[in-house]
C-alpha cells in the first residue's frame, strides 16, 4: 500500500532527476555507441508506481519495471513489465490525441515541457497530468 505522506524530504528535485536520467540515457556504452532513450524519466509503472528503467534489448530501446522484484505476480500483473519504445510511441500518441506520425522526439519534448508522466501497464498507457502544488501560508 502506498503512503499518502512522504517518509522524508526528496533528495533531488524532479527536474534534476529527469535531467540526470537524460544524461545517463545518452552516455556511450562499452562499444562507444550512444544509445538514446526518448522517454527516460517520463514513464511510471502502473503496478508499483516506480519509474521505469531504460533498457536496451534486441538492438532497440525499451523500458522495464521489475516491480521491486517482490511485487505481486498474477496473469494480469507479470513479474516484469517490458515495453518497446517503438510500441510506446504509438500508445503515447493515442493517449495525447496526437497523430501517430508525430516525431517521437517532439512527443517526448511535449511531455517534458508539460511535466507529464506516462503510466504504463501490460494493457497500454495513460497520461498523468502534473498535480497542482498547494502552498500553505
Amino acid at each position: 500500500m502506498l503512503s499518502r505522506q512522504r517518509a522524508h524530504a526528496q533528495l533531488v528535485s524532479e527536474a534534476d532527476f529527469v535531467a540526470i536520467q537524460r544524461m545517463r540515457s545518452s552516455r556511450p556504452n562499452q562499444h562507444g555507441e550512444a544509445r538514446e532513450y526518448l522517454f527516460a524519466g517520463l514513464l511510471r509503472c502502473g503496478v508499483c508506481s516506480r519509474r521505469m528503467d531504460s533498457h536496451w534489448v534486441h538492438g532497440r530501446p525499451g523500458y522495464r519495471c521489475r516491480h521491486g522484484r517482490t511485487g505481486p505476480r498474477t496473469e494480469r500483473i507479470p513479474a516484469t513489465l517490458y515495453l518497446r519504445e517503438d510500441h510506446l510511441i504509438t500508445g503515447i500518441s493515442h493517449a495525447l490525441h496526437m497523430p501517430v506520425a508525430a516525431s517521437p522526439s517532439r512527443v517526448a519534448a511535449q511531455l517534458r515541457a508539460r511535466h507529464m508522466m506516462i503510466v504504463c501497464t501490460a494493457d497500454g498507457v495513460s497520461v498523468e497530468m502534473p498535480r497542482p502544488i498547494l502552498l500553505v501560508a
